[in-house]
């Protein structure tokens, strides 16, 4: 809201200097002050449920080897919940995005002390044990903020693909 009560304070102000300086000009002012108002207006949302993928920065897992203890590099993404509201950080969202929002590092700090103490083994990284060790972590997520703020939680492949431009502001922003 802010950012588009600027965008009309900067038009306004050129509007005046317009008027002050070429009056012959002055009736071109509505229209630039409609054309920017257009430009302001967010893109559709997508169809779906959720709202935009934050990813954390990535968590080097310790896990359990016969030869000692090694590390697993974890990267997550939490998808924010949707909704609708003028607050929102997307189309679809509400004021609950923000709050998950500002929530994200103590959200990380509680999946570190949940992925140290798990005594986890590297088997827990792969196929069934890893839908285990996903849906674990979004009740780890869940017990720490509570139920309505995130859509979801997931492991992220190697080879995922990158977060579209939206996510990935949001993802630098909340972290």
């Amino acid at each position: 809201m802010r950012v588009f009560l600027r965008h009309i304070a900067v038009l306004l102000f050129v509007a005046f200097a317009i008027a002050h300086l070429m009056p012959a000009k002055v009736d071109a002012i509505p229209a630039l002050v409609a054309t920017a108002h257009a430009r302001d207006k967010p893109a559709p949302a997508p169809i779906g449920y959720g709202g935009p993928r934050l990813r954390l920065f990535p968590i080097m897992v310790p896990y359990r080897t016969s030869g000692g203890v090694l590390y697993q590099p974890l990267v997550i993404e939490v998808e924010l919940a949707g909704g609708g509201g003028p607050d929102s950080l997307s189309e679809k969202g509400d004021a609950r995005e923000k709050q998950a929002c500002w929530a994200l590092p103590i959200i990380h700090e509680k999946l570190l002390m949940y992925l140290f103490n798990a005594n986890l083994v590297s088997d827990d990284f792969v196929g069934e044990r890893r839908d285990v060790l996903t849906k674990n972590l979004f009740d780890v997520l869940i017990d720490t903020v509570g139920r309505g703020y995130y859509a979801g939680l997931t492991l992220v492949a190697d080879d995922a693909a990158p977060l579209d431009s939206k996510s990935l502001e949001l993802s630098k922003q909340c972290r």
